[in-house]
C-alpha cells in the first residue's frame, strides 16, 4: 500500500519554512551550534485507524539522517485522539515533538533519550521529516527550508531576565539549552530554561551563599533577586498569592506565582516567583511592561525543587513552541573563567544559550575588573547621567561607590561604556587582546543602538 492519507502540521514555522534556534558556543574556541525541534500534529484522514511506527529527521544537503527514538511513547492525544502504542483513530489528531523521551515506562528505572537535534553551525538548508506507518509501504514526507529564529519580539532578540546590578561580585546566571522536560507532546518546554545564580567557592560551583543550607530558600543566591522583563510588552495573566515551598525539595502544590507577558509575536512565562512579589502596577491584564522592568522576585513556589526561574516561550496566536534568542549578554564554560572573571567569553547576538551549562553575564560588556572610580569626576557623572529618578533612571556616586544605576536604557549603556573603557585598561595576560577587541565591538553596537533610541 502507498502512504496513508494524513494531515501534517509542523511548528515552529513561518511562511512554510521551519525555524531553528542558533545557539552560542561555550567559548570563543568552540563552534556555534543550532537546535532543531519540531512539533508535529498528525491527523488521520483514513476511514480506519493507522499506526505510526517511526519518525526520522534528515538533512539532504549534509547527508545526515537522525531516527527519533520512542516515538510511540512520546505521542499525546489532541482532542478525542488516544494514540495508544502509536494507533491514531480515524478523524483524530495526535501530537509529537522531538524532546526528551523515557524508553523505560516502568517504575523500575529510567532510560531517557534526547531527540532534540543539535548540529554545528551553519545550519543545514533544509530538513526532511519522514513518518512511517504499519501496513503502508511508503512514508509520508515533508521537506522544509530551515531559517533562524532571532526576532521573537518584532524588534529583535530578548534581553536576559537578570541585570548585572543585582549580581554580587563573582556571581553569574547559569543555565543550558537542555531542559529536563518537554511540557507534554506539544513540546512547549523543550526550548525552556531553568535558571539559577551561582558562584565559584573554593574551586567548586554552588547555588548557595557562603555557609548556606540547601534546605533554606534564603540561602540560595537567586532567592529574592529581581526578575526583569526581557522586552517591552503587556501582561496577559498572573498569579501572586501562592506560598513558597518552605523547604527546598518539598512541594506544597503545582501552583506557582508567575506572570505571562506578551512580547510582540510571542508570549513568555516567567514563573516560581516569591509570594506577593509582582509589583502592583502589573497586577492586571493588559498592563504595559517595559524592558528591564522588575516583574517579580525569584522564589520557590509551585512545582519547584529549589529557588530558580523558569522561562518558556510560545507563539502568541497558536501556543506552539518557540526558542529564546538573547542579546546584550555573554556566555562561557564555567571551567574557563579566571579568578578575575576574565576568559574567552562569547557575546550573545541573537543566540540561544549554549547546549551545555554555561555561566552567563547579563550585561552589554563582558565581565571586567572593577572600575577605578577615582578616575571619574562625580560632578560630570551627575551632569551627564542625572541623579536618582523615580523610575531608577539615574546614578549617584558617593565616596567612590556607585549607589544606584539604571538597569537598562541609553543612560545605563553610556555608563557601562565609560566604565568598560576604564576597566579594560587593567586587563593583561592572554585574554587582554580578546577583551579589548570585544569591548571595541560592543561600544560600536552601543553607539548604533543609542542612535536608534535617542
Amino acid at each position: 500500500m502507498t502512504a496513508p492519507n494524513i494531515g501534517l502540521d509542523v511548528e515552529p514555522t513561518q511562511n512554510g519554512k521551519a525555524y531553528y534556534l542558533p545557539i552560542a558556543a561555550r567559548s570563543d574556541e568552540e563552534p556555534e551550534m543550532v537546535k532543531i525541534v519540531l512539533r508535529l500534529r498528525i491527523t488521520n484522514k483514513e476511514k480506519k485507524a493507522i499506526t505510526l511506527t517511526g519518525i526520522t529527521f534528515s538533512f539532504p544537503d549534509i547527508g545526515l539522517s537522525d531516527p527519533m527514538e520512542g516515538v510511540k511513547i512520546a505521542m499525546d492525544p489532541a482532542g478525542d485522539a488516544d494514540p495508544n502504542d502509536g494507533v491514531i483513530a480515524p478523524g483524530t489528531t495526535a501530537v509529537w515533538s522531538n524532546g526528551v523521551v523515557d524508553l523505560d515506562t516502568s517504575e523500575a528505572g529510567e532510560n531517557k533519550k534526547r531527540n532534540e537535534v543539535y548540529l554545528n553551525a551553519p545550519a543545514p538548508a533544509k530538513v526532511k521529516v519522514s513518518l512511517t506507518f504499519a501496513r503502508f509501504s511508503d512514508p509520508v514526507t515533508v521537506t522544509m527550508d530551515l531559517i533562524p529564529f532571532t526576532n521573537p519580539t518584532g524588534s529583535g532578540a530578548f534581553l536576559l531576565p537578570f541585570s548585572t546590578v543585582d549580581l554580587d561580585r563573582g556571581e553569574y546566571v547559569v543555565t543550558s539549552a537542555q531542559h529536563w522536560a518537554n511540557g507534554g507532546a506539544g513540546g512547549t518546554q523543550i526550548f525552556a530554561h531553568d535558571i539559577s545564580v551561582q558562584a565559584r567557592v573554593n574551586g567548586s560551583w554552588t547555588k548557595l551563599v557562603p555557609g548556606g543550607d540547601s534546605k533554606k530558600n534564603e540561602d540560595y543566591r537567586i532567592w529574592g533577586k529581581p526578575v526583569r522583563a526581557m522586552a517591552d510588552g503587556s501582561v496577559i495573566s498572573f498569579a501572586n498569592d501562592f506560598d513558597d515551598n518552605p523547604v527546598p525539595g518539598e512541594k506544597l502544590s503545582a501552583d506557582a506565582n508567575h506572570i505571562w507577558v506578551r512580547h510582540g509575536k510571542v508570549k513568555v512565562l516567567y514563573t516560581h516567583f516569591q509570594k506577593g512579589s509582582i509589583p502592583e502596577v502589573l497586577r492586571q491584564s493588559g498592563a504595559a511592561v517595559t524592558a528591564g522592568q522588575t516583574l517579580g522576585l525569584a522564589g520557590n513556589s509551585g512545582r519547584s525543587d529549589s529557588p530558580h526561574l523558569h522561562l518558556q516561550c510560545q507563539d502568541f496566536d497558536n501556543g506552539a513552541l518557540r526558542g529564546l534568542p538573547f542579546k546584550r549578554g555573554w556566555v562561557l564554560n564555567r571551567d574557563l573563567i579566571e579568578p578575575d572573571q576574565t576568559g574567552p567569553w562569547v557575546r550573545l547576538t541573537n543566540d540561544g544559550i549554549s547546549k551545555e551549562s554555561v555561566a552567563i553575564w547579563p550585561g552589554w560588556f563582558l565581565p571586567l575588573p572593577p572600575p577605578r572610580l577615582e578616575d571619574f569626576d562625580e560632578k560630570t557623572f551627575g551632569k551627564v547621567l542625572g541623579g536618582v529618578s523615580k523610575g531608577g533612571g539615574g546614578i549617584v556616586i558617593v565616596g567612590g561607590k556607585i549607589l544606584r544605576v539604571p538597569p537598562r536604557g541609553p543612560k545605563w549603556a553610556l555608563l557601562e561604556s565609560l566604565l568598560a573603557v576604564n576597566a579594560v585598561e587593567q586587563v593583561d595576560g592572554r585574554t587582554a587582546a580578546h577583551f579589548k577587541r570585544e569591548v571595541t565591538k560592543t561600544i560600536a553596537d552601543v553607539a548604533k543602538e543609542l542612535g536608534q533610541e535617542l
